[in-house]
């Protein structure tokens, strides 16, 4: 069958929904009914803040696993066998990734070393083998939402494949739900109704077996009443909790849970979602499966941005390759549909064609409300608020871009929007699944960028690359550029030849040279499709690329190339004399880890000026205002992916500066 115009942004939103899923029920997994209403009441939201939200064996597994249709084939001669070869692929031995709670008890631990030992799949995860209570645990449906999207449509096929990929760890009941949830997932492209969408489950199991009673159970009971789905868990407690079933996690029990917040949940995502994580048990997996569903069935306008921007399209994974551990969503969902079309044998559409081959920009931002997981930072005392989004109103190719706000800008200071491309256990809450990750951005790549500045600016803007080595904390910039009004310029930054750096940051701001204004607040706003940032207010501005090394505050810069300013008052651009000009370049080649980089604007307004060498800022003279307000500088933003670099089609930013 053909596949849906809108398919691949219905695998973003599916890929999406799991993500909220996962986020939504993490710290509240293996909490009880009770204990979540008597701490949290009704659940509307996130109930937990995060640094960035680290590794989840719910995420990990999908995205690892369905490397088989690429490592071995795509098509149904792929083998349980070859799946499970997977596993010891991209799996540490032993630690993150799964849950690790020992042989005969965790149901991962136990096919793992099973297959380490030469016990292959469907062997591995087999009753025969490891008995009905490790086979029938719950990961058999948790890490299968995959499966349902690469066969859009017919859930047939993707419970074929589901099959497989369960029988590597699980077996009976624990193979069934992964057969019944790849199902419902492939069936929620071409059906709007959840009643419908079970049905389609039920379809691919035995009709007979414990899985498919329990869910005819459930339907039964919503269909007698209706109107309360406590009712409905206290009925699922009574009849299928955890004190009916043995082992540390069944299927059974969780499974109910999913059917019931489907049922009553009538289609709306965030209420569908709410009553999964109010049930409790295994919340994160049973929410992230309902999430999946929920999202393949009525796209991304279902979800609310609410759901969206604490995740910010950013996933950490914890395999044994740590630059496949920094990944966005849109990529992820790019990866998904890749095989989805090469499953169904069905053409990409032109307009996804370089996306999904990976031949046109990394960060196009075509998915809407995507941002690649960009960044923003600022230098603002007072408190400047940034927001990103996501926008169709310009963009140097495709559709859409990226658009940065700041509420606030002031001469001197840094507004920044960057893509983090490398993390640090700092940058977590917890070190759950214990991630580990390799930069995604090295020396000797080139970052190139499209700006625009609207022609209804009233700034002369220039725009610069930068990096930021981490190990060093210094930022490198590439030279800066004049942006004409209203046309999109391209940028490029070739990273010159580092040793010992790591690159940590990248992106790309713009510098600024106003005409004479107030001083009144501004906002800044910024669209990139591929990364920007920028700084400016009054005055002139003065922009390079630049570094940044850990633990040293100062800056290792080239010379600024300094833009006149609209009064006639002159200022210093710190670093501008030869002699300083000489040492930066000397200490450009001793960097030692690039931890920061981007494109940084230092706006000055003629009180005083930065020094590179880090001493105090020089008050000017001539001015008698404030001698004692002097200058910061600022920096950056970043771009990342060696693919983006060497490509045809180049990301681009857009820069807007009002009153």
């Amino acid at each position: 069958m053909a596949l849906q115009e809108d398919y691949i942004e219905r695998v973003y939103a599916g890929w999406l929904g799991k993500v909220i899923g996962v986020r939504l029920g993490g710290n509240i997994e293996n909490w009880t009914y009770e204990r979540i209403e008597r701490t949290f009441g009704e659940v509307t939201g996130y109930l937990h803040e995060f640094k960035n939200f680290a590794a989840d064996d719910d995420t990990n597994g999908p995205m690892f696993f369905l490397r088989a249709l690429d490592d071995y084939t795509h098509t149904r001669d792929i083998t349980a066998e070859q799946m499970g070869l997977t596993w010891l692929n991209y799996a540490p031995d032993s630690h993150g990734f799964y849950w690790w709670g020992g042989y005969g008890r965790s149901t991962e631990h136990t096919a793992y070393l099973n297959l380490k030992n030469g016990i292959m799949a469907p062997r591995s995860g087999s009753i025969e083998q490891n008995g009905t209570a490790v086979a029938e645990q719950i990961g058999g449906q948790i890490f299968i939402d995959v499966w349902g999207m690469i066969a859009p449509g017919n859930p047939s096929l993707a419970a074929e494949y589901a099959e497989k990929a369960a029988s590597v760890s699980h077996d009976g009941n624990g193979k069934y739900g992964g057969m019944f949830i790849a199902a419902c997932v492939a069936a929620a492209f071409a059906k709007d109704n959840v009643h419908t969408i079970i049905e389609e489950g039920l379809a691919v199991i035995p009709a007979d077996c414990e899985y498919a009673r329990v869910t005819r159970d459930v339907i039964a009971f919503h269909a007698a009443h209706p109107d309360n789905w406590r009712d409905a868990f206290r009925y699922v407690k009574a009849n299928y909790g955890y004190d009916k079933y043995p082992g540390h996690c069944h299927i059974i029990p969780n499974s109910a849970v999913i059917v019931l917040s489907l049922l009553y949940g009538e289609g709306d995502f965030s209420r569908s979602i709410n009553i999964c994580s109010m049930c409790g048990w295994d919340t994160d997996c049973n929410v992230a499966n309902v999430g999946a569903i929920i999202g393949v069935m009525h796209g991304l306008s279902a979800i609310d941005m609410s759901w969206r921007q604490p995740i910010n399209d950013f996933l950490c994974c914890s395999s044994v390759i740590g630059s496949l551990n920094i990944l966005d969503l849109p990529w992820c969902a790019s990866y998904i549909a890749k095989l989805g079309y090469r499953v169904t044998g069905e053409p990409v559409p032109a307009e996804w064609r370089g996306i999904l081959d990976e031949t046109a920009a990394k960060f196009h931002f075509e998915y809407p409300g995507s941002t690649h997981a960009f960044r923003l930072d600022s230098d603002e005392p007072l408190h400047a608020t940034g927001v990103i989004s996501n926008t169709d109103e310009a963009a140097a190719f495709g559709k859409r871009s990226l658009r940065v706000l700041f509420d606030r800008v002031q001469g001197g200071l840094g507004y920044r929007a960057y893509l983090q491309t490398y993390y640090r256990p700092q940058d977590f809450n917890d070190s759950r699944y214990d991630p580990s990750f390799s930069p995604i951005v090295y020396p000797g790549q080139t970052v190139s960028v499209q700006v625009m500045v609207p022609a209804s600016n009233g700034f002369r803007v220039k725009a610069r690359l930068f990096i930021k080595d981490g190990n060093a904390n210094r930022c490198h910039y590439s030279e800066a550029v004049e942006l004409p009004a209203g046309e999109w310029t391209r940028l490029q930054y070739d990273i010159p030849a580092m040793n010992g750096v790591c690159i940590e940051q990248a992106g790309e701001p713009a510098d600024g040279a106003s005409r004479a204004v107030d001083p009144r607040r501004r906002a800044v706003e910024r669209q990139l499709p591929r990364r920007a940032g920028g700084k400016l207010h009054r005055a002139a501005v003065v922009g390079r690329l630049y570094v940044q090394r850990e633990n040293d505050a100062a800056l290792r810069r080239p010379p600024p190339h300094q833009f006149p300013c609209a009064r006639r008052h002159p200022f210093v651009c710190g670093g501008a004399r030869a002699g300083r000009q000489t040492r930066a370049a000397e200490e450009r080649q001793r960097l030692s880890h690039v931890e920061r980089g981007g494109v940084a604007l230092e706006a000055r307004t003629g009180d005083g000026h930065s020094r590179d060498d880090g001493r105090e800022p020089v008050p000017n003279c001539r001015r008698r205002q404030r001698p004692d307000r002097l200058c910061r500088r600022g920096s950056s933003v970043f771009e990342r992916n060696d693919r983006l670099f060497q490509c045809g089609r180049q990301p681009h930013v857009v820069l807007r500066f009002f009153r």
